[in-house]
């Protein structure tokens, strides 16, 4: 009884530490340097070398005169007048720069990115009777459905299996995009000590977003996703520019939902689940 009392307590820490907003200064310490890099690739005056005379007109040496070397410094009042004047246009420079940045930014991605920080940082959520089931059912009736073997016609679109997936628990998954690739995770086996495992990370072919986006997207008052049929997602095999064969994508199909499956992420049913 006092385990359950400690576990029950544990995961309440856990959800209300995890319902607290994080500070805006984190959603920046990810938003920023990705705007820059994307900035840089994209704006050829990000690429341009610094003014040659930067160094020798900011900084805390020049912030009153200017440097020792400049013969046009007499002490002056238009030296003054121009060396301020510089200061100031150097300034500006850097503030163009930094909006050049800003114009970049990628606000989905950093998003993506804080909530997988917080997908990782949770315990792995209590499931019922049924759902632990489900979830150890799942395989062998994905294994079933796709049996070894197949055969596939060399024409039209391939013949998927009517079976039905749903996300778990689809707020405890996320989905982003990394270096060309679809990268999902999930809290579903996460250690119960904090951080005791790696971070659960299954990465997918960029052409499998879409179909990713159906299963995982959920409304945020839902417990369990919308399940869909696995022939009705949206694949994209119409527009698919890799030259690969029917088997081959049913191959593709196979393997997303068994290490879905595998990861407790989904669970499925061969009939529409009421």
């Amino acid at each position: 009884m006092c385990c359950l009392v400690c576990l029950c307590v544990c995961v309440s820490l856990n959800c209300w530490r995890l319902s607290m907003l994080s500070p805006r200064s984190d959603l920046l310490r990810l938003l920023l340097p990705q705007a820059l890099d994307i900035a840089t690739q994209q704006t050829e005056m990000l690429r341009a070398s610094v003014p040659r005379d930067l160094t020798t007109r900011l900084g805390v040496l020049f912030a009153e005169a200017g440097p020792a070397d400049d013969s046009s410094d007499d002490g002056s009042q238009a030296s003054v007048s121009k060396h301020a004047d510089r200061r100031e246009a150097l300034a500006a420079h850097a503030q163009e720069l930094c909006m050049s940045a800003l114009a970049s930014l990628p606000i989905d991605a950093a998003v993506d990115q804080m909530a997988r920080r917080f997908i990782h940082d949770r315990l792995p959520p209590v499931l019922s009777s049924s759902e632990r089931a489900a979830v150890a059912a799942t395989p062998a009736l994905v294994k079933h459905a796709f049996p070894a073997g197949h055969s596939a016609s060399a024409s039209g679109p391939p013949t998927l299996p009517k079976l039905f997936v749903c996300a778990l628990r689809p707020a405890l998954t996320r989905l982003a995009i990394e270096d060309g690739s679809c990268a999902v995770y999930s809290a579903m086996r996460n250690a119960r000590v904090h951080h005791d495992k790696d971070e659960q990370r299954l990465v997918f072919p960029i052409q499998a977003a879409v179909a990713l986006e159906a299963l995982l997207a959920h409304r945020p008052d839902a417990t369990t996703g919308a399940a869909v049929q696995v022939a009705d997602m949206p694949w994209g095999f119409d527009d698919d520019a890799m030259d690969a064969t029917n088997a081959e994508r049913i191959d593709g199909v196979r393997d997303l939902v068994t290490k879905l499956a595998k990861a407790g992420i989904v669970v499925a049913s061969r009939r529409h689940p009421r």
